[in-house]
């Protein structure tokens, strides 16, 4: 009797080892660790002031372009890439797509037409970007939603652009901006002579700070809505406004570029925290880079579009070959809060501090894939840690964010405010 009971015991004790050793299941869905408000966050010692003259000058850059600046077969890389074979792309309702849909959506691209049109505009409202002139969206597998391979980015209201070409059936127009190409919904850009061009950029500018505000004209008609990362032409300053010739813009939503301090830093990051994360501007939402672009714009910081070109922008440096021990050692005695990315193949992220002994980052993400490939979903804007996972069983150390990311970048800061 005795026997068994001790035997008991041992295989109730080894039993407890090994689910202890193992950690719990994952959920499906992280929950939040930290609580998603940035005041919680590490403190920003050393306002900046940085100076959003190289940002316009790189937005406005696009209407300097010539016409060979542009090169038909690389502009037409989303016709070579989405080609029709049997099964290999689905609709928003899980349907395979037609060869008849790939061939009138490249008769429809009129590339033939490239850069007949070539003049100045600005965006007049919030659009998508998109790869091809349709508003289908194209997934690479059933119910792999946000995924639209389609969808490219969002140019906020009052973006340089210059207009290319339209569409076949007049709908939409072929657009170049900073530094990427693609199709815009045709009603939501306005051209402009050369002249009115040289005037527009003679206002001064100001930065959204803000989502969803809404932007009339003088007379009191509603134009559109601000977006963060978007900027404003302004002539005069009023009590509660900027007004230029045909706009008021109101204080509730839009600034003077404002100093990189800890206040505004906080303030700005409040703004994006909650929101839904959207695969390359999806429902006019945010991943991981529009997130960061738009971020420091609203304070007059160029940054490129994609994860890739981000985490190559200021200093690098590499953190291949560490393991997870010396990247959060190098991480610690280096990073600076606010001002560091942190980079891996397909996802970036900013360093926002050290909290309770924890690295956090601030980022827009869809999931985490664990060790079997499932994501475990976070979806949104969120503070998380960096080792987001680490105590569950699904997840080793390599399945870690702090595992996969290979660089960490600090952009370059000017002179201490």
């Amino acid at each position: 009797m005795k026997k068994r009971l001790l035997s008991h015991i041992l295989l109730t004790l080894l039993a407890a080892l090994f689910l202890t050793a193992c950690g719990p299941k994952a959920p499906y869905i992280f929950p939040d660790k930290f609580k998603q408000d940035a005041k919680i966050l590490a403190t920003f010692d050393e306002p900046v002031l940085f100076d959003e003259t190289a940002l316009l000058q790189k937005y406005f850059a696009v209407w300097k372009k010539k016409k060979s600046d542009f090169k038909k077969s690389d502009l037409m890389w989303a016709l070579n890439s989405y080609t029709y074979k049997p099964g290999r792309y689905f609709t928003l309702s899980r349907l395979t797509f037609k060869k008849s849909w790939f061939d009138n959506v490249a008769k429809n691209a009129n590339f033939d037409a490239l850069n007949s049109v070539f003049a100045p505009a600005i965006i007049t409202k919030n659009t998508p970007l998109r790869s091809l002139p349709t508003r289908d969206r194209l997934f690479k597998s059933a119910g792999s939603y946000p995924f639209d391979y389609l969808q490219d980015s969002v140019l906020p209201i009052f973006s340089p652009v210059v207009v290319s070409h339209y569409s076949k059936d007049g709908l939409y127009a072929f657009v170049h901006t900073d530094e990427i190409s693609g199709w815009i919904w045709r009603g939501d850009l306005r051209i402009f002579t050369q002249k009115e061009a040289e005037n527009y950029k003679k206002n001064k500018f100001g930065a959204f700070t803000k989502d969803g505000g809404a932007i009339f004209d003088k007379r009191g008609n509603f134009v559109g809505e601000s977006r963060i990362g978007g900027f404003f032409p302004y002539v005069k300053e009023e009590n509660d406004a900027f007004v230029s010739a045909s706009y008021r813009f109101s204080k509730s939503y839009a600034r003077k570029f404002e100093p990189f301090e800890d206040v505004i830093i906080k303030r700005r990051l409040n703004e994006f925290l909650g929101a839904n994360y959207g695969w390359g501007g999806e429902n006019l939402l945010r991943d991981c880079s529009l997130f960061l672009k738009d971020f420091y714009a609203s304070f007059g910081v160029w940054l490129p579009r994609n994860s890739r070109a981000q985490g190559k922008a200021g200093t690098v440096f590499s953190l291949e070959g560490m393991d997870n021990e010396q990247k959060k050692e190098f991480i610690m005695a280096n990073a600076v809060p606010y001002l560091t990315l942190f980079y891996m193949k397909g996802h970036i992220m900013l360093y926002t501090g050290v909290l309770d002994d924890e690295i956090t980052i601030t980022h827009a993400v869809w999931a985490l894939r664990d060790k079997e490939d499932n994501r475990h979903q976070i979806g949104k804007v969120a503070i998380t840690s960096i080792e987001l996972g680490k105590g569950y069983r699904e997840f080793k150390d390599e399945n870690l964010l702090l595992g996969k990311i290979t660089s960490m970048n600090i952009i370059s800061a000017p002179k201490k405010r």
